[in-house]
């Protein structure tokens, strides 16, 4: 896309003081923590409940280590993430309590985080100059490097000094000096002094959610804790400097190249520093109804498939729960009556998300109010051709819904799996031929092993092995001659491209289409000379062989192929809580469809629900 920011918002001299900055400025100012209506207000009371006596949880040096050691990221980041999520909880309470119950309690996590070494978590302790430490660096000298949580942990800490500061100089003055203090030093400092942190995407570096995800805690520390009307005027400027640079790698269609899970923290983010830069400029900068804003905010509808299920390519698991709040009000704010909808539809009071990760939108969302809509309307079919994604769904004759999504792109897409050419079905919400997700993050997931993780190869995809070989990484891998028909819920492409070139193709073309109540899909060979091609198929239940080309799926469904392909069926045992508490299966399985010795050959392959 096009800049967004700088050539269409003038922010000079727009900035408010500290003093005449109004929090979620667009919000009904009698609708406050203090006054939030039940059954919201019992549910967070109780939960501060539970933290007032909560011992804070350690964090010693070798949790830090053991991320060095064995790859192991939870160690530390559990407790870590849990001092954060009683703060922000405890806040919660106190705001609505009003009794001084859990103050102690505040002020003893507020005193832990200020004498953390390091905000940073080890996962992200590797920037420049420091990279292979073991033990974070931040004890001498600047901090010359922001992370993703070091800023959250800013805004958790700006908001209680917001919310609490009476209170807090009533037992001493210090704690909200020491605040700004670590603000300063930790989050404004480094990020109006520093711009090869590679999130800032210096000279075209592509950058991704860390970007809007980043500065939108940073304008949160601004917009509450900082007292400077020039630097609350640099930091706004900057962070429209820096937006552009990540508005820059999307398309006009807003397709999130990371996947539905990240498009929180992504297209999410970046309506969050809208939120920010109207309330600190009262209003002037509103850039909520432009076309790339509208596209970026609609992206998560049309991924839904049903329910919590989304099409979760890249880094995405099986099932996730995006903000409700927050998706309702970007449909109010941007004029979509229907992505409002979707949003409010959604909306649990019981299900409120008050812990870490944009902590101003949790905060936000407590405070918004919607009715649940009489209808919601979902998209038919999707088509965002600059991340290649395509979804339809249609009904059978029987009413049964059938849902279908495809993907091209390349395999060095944010968060990549190798998956280029991979599709998904599901029949009247659930999961039939599937995308098996993300597991736990290890240090393996984001260095030189991450294609060792089996959930990343191509052979546990929708995809198949040609002469033993799999997908390989990189943007070199990709597909091309890529053609969508709307009118027939068709997408075809050639997938030589994503395969190595000892792999032996010539031609590789994938077409898949929604007709008639089925999913198709019709893989075309050319292969150099005679080889042995495995078409691999995903699936969250057992299939049940039922006699020559012919498998049947839970529900009824009907999976139908070549009756020259030979079936083999394989378990996947599954280890990571993560894939498991996904699709509730401990087991998953693999459908192999072989031919050997084919060189030129087509095979198609039919889903249909029962009828």
């Amino acid at each position: 896309m096009d800049p967004l920011f700088l050539e269409r918002l003038d922010l000079k001299g727009k900035v408010l003081p500290k003093s005449q900055f109004l929090l979620y400025k667009d919000l009904d100012p009698e609708r406050t923590l203090s006054n939030i209506p039940e059954p919201a207000r019992s549910a967070l009371l109780q939960r501060a409940e539970a933290y007032r006596e909560q011992e804070i949880s350690f964090l010693p040096a070798r949790y830090y280590l053991a991320f060095s050691k064995n790859g192991n990221r939870t160690l530390y980041e559990d407790r870590y993430f849990m001092r954060r999520r009683m703060l922000t909880q405890l806040v919660v309470g106190e705001c609505i309590a009003k009794d001084g119950r859990f103050l102690d309690q505040i002020i003893d996590l507020i005193w832990a985080i200020l004498e953390e070494t390091s905000w940073r978590v080890p996962a992200h302790n590797n920037h420049q100059g420091h990279t292979g430490n073991a033990l974070p660096y931040d004890y001498a000298g600047d901090v010359v490097y922001i992370d993703l949580f070091s800023a959250e942990t800013g805004s958790a800490l700006a908001f209680a000094a917001y919310f609490l500061q009476p209170q807090l100089d009533a037992v001493s003055p210090i704690l909200c000096e020491r605040i700004r203090y670590a603000i300063g030093r930790n989050l404004i400092g480094p990020f109006l002094t520093q711009d090869n942190l590679w999130w800032m995407g210096a000279e075209g570096q592509p950058v991704n959610n860390w970007n809007p995800w980043i500065i939108s805690n940073i304008l949160t520390v601004c917009a509450l804790s900082e007292n400077r009307d020039n630097v609350r005027e640099a930091v706004v400027q900057k962070a429209a400097v820096l937006l552009d640079r990540f508005i820059a790698g999307y398309d006009e269609d807003g397709g999130c190249d990371e996947g539905p899970s990240y498009w929180g923290v992504a297209g999410g983010s970046l309506f969050d520093c809208l939120e920010l830069l109207y309330d600190l400029t009262g209003g002037a900068a509103d850039l909520f109804e432009t076309p790339e804003i509208r596209a970026i905010c609609r992206y998560i509808m049309n991924m839904n498939i049903h329910g919590d299920y989304f099409v979760n390519f890249a880094d995405c698991r099986a099932r996730i729960t995006p903000s409700a709040t927050l998706i309702a009000r970007m449909g109010r704010r941007t004029g979509q009556p229907e992505l409002m909808a979707f949003g409010a539809a959604r909306i649990d009071d019981t299900r409120l998300d008050t812990a870490i990760h944009t902590v101003y939108r949790n905060l936000k969302n407590l405070l918004d109010t919607y009715e649940k809509p009489a209808a919601v309307q979902v998209p038919q079919q999707v088509w965002m051709p600059g991340i290649q994604v395509m979804t339809a769904r249609s009904n059978t004759q029987s009413g049964r819904e059938l849902f279908l999504a495809v993907k091209g792109g390349h395999n060095n897409e944010s968060h990549n799996h190798n998956d280029t050419g991979s599709f998904v079905v599901y029949a009247d919400g659930e999961p039939l031929l599937i995308d098996i997700g993300v597991g736990t993050y290890t240090a393996a997931t984001f260095n030189e092993n991450r294609y060792t993780i089996f959930t990343m190869q191509s052979s546990y995809h929708n995809l198949p092995d040609v002469n033993g070989t799999a997908q390989a990484p990189g943007r070199e891998f990709h597909a091309s001659d890529v053609d969508y028909s709307p009118a027939e819920n068709r997408i075809s492409m050639q997938l030589a491209g994503a395969y190595p070139p000892e792999t032996g193709i010539d031609s590789y073309i994938r077409t898949a289409q929604l007709r008639n109540g089925a999913a198709q899909v019709r893989d075309a060979f050319r292969l150099q000379g005679p080889g042995n091609i495995s078409l691999r198929y995903i699936l969250r239940d057992r299939p049940e062989p039922a006699g020559p080309g012919r498998i049947l799926l839970p529900g009824g469904a009907v999976l139908r192929y070549d009756q020259a392909l030979q079936p083999k069926v394989e378990e996947i045992p599954l280890t990571d809580p993560v894939i498991i508490d996904g699709w509730q299966r401990k087991t998953l399985y693999r459908l192999t469809l072989h031919a050997q010795a084919v060189t030129n050959a087509a095979f198609a392959m039919t889903v249909e629900p029962a009828q």
